[in-house]
C-alpha cells in the first residue's frame, strides 16, 4: 500500500510537470529513474550496479536526448516543471526498489490489488484537495480514461510488476526506457507519423544502451 502511495505521487507530480514544461522534456527527465535506482541501490543497500549498467544507462540517456532534440533542451527555460519531473523520476525509482522485495513473497495480482487501491484512494484525496473536476466529462473523455486505466495502468502495471519478480530492479528500470522507442513506432502505425533521422538514431541508441546493461561482465572480459 505504501508502494501504491509512492506510485500515486509519481503520477501526480509528473502530470503537474506536464502543465509547466513540454511533454517531451518532461518525459525525458522523468525517465531518469534508472540513475536513481543505481545510486539508491549503492548508497542504501551497498549494491554495486557494475560498469556495464552505468555505461548502458549513459548511452540510453544520450539516445533520449537525441530523440528530444538538443536544441529543445538548450532553449528550455528553468521553471517548476523541471524539478517536478525530476521528483517524479525519484518517486518511480523508490517504487521499483521497495516493491521488488514484496513481489518475491506474494502474487502479482494480490500486490496489484492493494497497490492500486492505495494509489487510487490517495489520488482521489489529492484531487479533492485541489478541487479538480471529477465528473461531467464527455463520453470520448470517459472512453480515454477507460482505455488508459485498462491498458496503461492495469496491463502495464501487471507486466512491469510481474517482471520485477524475476529481474533486478536496475535492469527493469533501464529496460523501461524502451517505452519512448515503442511510442514512436506506435505513432507511425496508429497516427501515420514519420520518424525523422534523429528519432531513428536516438531510438537505436536507446536500445543499444539497454542491451549493454544486460551483457555479462564475464563475456566482455572473455
Amino acid at each position: 500500500m505504501i508502494g501504491g502511495i509512492i506510485f500515486a505521487l509519481d503520477i501526480a507530480v509528473w502530470n503537474l510537470s506536464l502543465i509547466k514544461i513540454s511533454a517531451t522534456v518532461s518525459t525525458l527527465i522523468a525517465n531518469l529513474a534508472p540513475v536513481w535506482v543505481g545510486l539508491i541501490s549503492y548508497l542504501a543497500f551497498k549494491k554495486k550496479s557494475g560498469k556495464l549498467f552505468w555505461i548502458g544507462t549513459c548511452v540510453a540517456i544520450l539516445g533520449m536526448v537525441i530523440l528530444v532534440g538538443v536544441q529543445n533542451l538548450l532553449s528550455l527555460q528553468f521553471n517548476i516543471g523541471i524539478p517536478l519531473a525530476l521528483l517524479a523520476s525519484l518517486f518511480y525509482a523508490i517504487y521499483i526498489l521497495i516493491t521488488r522485495g514484496i513481489l518475491q513473497k506474494i502474487s502479482t495480482i494480490t500486490f496489484m490489488f492493494y497497490n492500486m487501491l492505495a494509489g487510487s484512494i490517495f489520488l482521489f484525496i489529492i484531487n479533492l484537495f485541489l478541487h479538480n473536476q471529477l465528473s461531467d466529462f464527455p463520453l470520448n473523455t470517459w472512453m480515454c480514461f477507460l482505455g488508459m486505466g485498462i491498458l496503461c495502468q492495469l496491463a502495464g502495471g501487471l507486466t512491469i510488476n510481474h517482471t520485477l519478480r524475476f529481474l533486478e530492479s536496475t535492469k527493469v528500470s533501464i529496460a523501461l526506457l524502451s517505452q519512448t522507442v515503442i511510442a514512436g513506432l506506435l505513432a507511425v502505425v496508429l497516427l501515420h507519423e514519420t520518424l525523422a533521422l534523429k528519432e531513428i538514431i536516438g531510438s537505436v541508441t536507446v536500445l543499444a544502451g539497454i542491451a549493454v546493461t544486460f551483457l555479462r561482465q564475464g563475456k566482455i572480459n572473455a
